[in-house]
């Protein structure tokens, strides 16, 4: 990390968010932490949800949630943080590009920030809309 990474908790989820939200990838995963856990938890059917290991597995994440959805709405509403702990959020409404329908959902985030990076993900959005959308 460089000088002028934040070094907080709050500081490094929110600058994760502006990465993400300028299609900055490799910053994205400049800001998780080597052995990051990712859970997104939800049934079988929608293609992102599931649990990932290391930058590696945040990388298959992503790449699951973006080959699977074009974002045309992401709000983050608030961050508040606790010590290394960061709660986030926020709406997305989310086109799936197999069958045009839009899956929209407020959102849910719960990060843990060590070594001043991301290792916890926890996401969570409306599931029963995502499987829904993608039928």
């Amino acid at each position: 990390m460089t000088s002028s990474t934040p070094t907080d908790a709050k500081s490094i989820v929110d600058e994760f968010f502006t990465a993400f939200g300028a299609g900055d990838l490799d910053h994205v995963l400049a800001l998780a932490h080597e052995d990051i856990e990712v859970v997104a938890t939800g049934p079988d059917s929608v293609p992102w949800y599931g649990t990932y290991h290391g930058r590696d597995g945040l990388q298959q994440f992503l790449d699951q949630l973006g080959g699977n959805t074009q974002t045309e709405a992401f709000s983050v509403d608030w961050l508040v943080s606790e010590q290394e702990t960061v709660f986030a959020a926020g709406h997305l409404k989310h086109r799936i590009t197999s069958t045009g329908n839009v899956f929209e959902s407020d959102w849910a985030l719960r990060c843990a920030v060590r070594e001043e990076a991301i290792i916890e993900y926890q996401f969570f959005e409306d599931t029963a809309a995502a499987a829904v959308a993608l039928d």
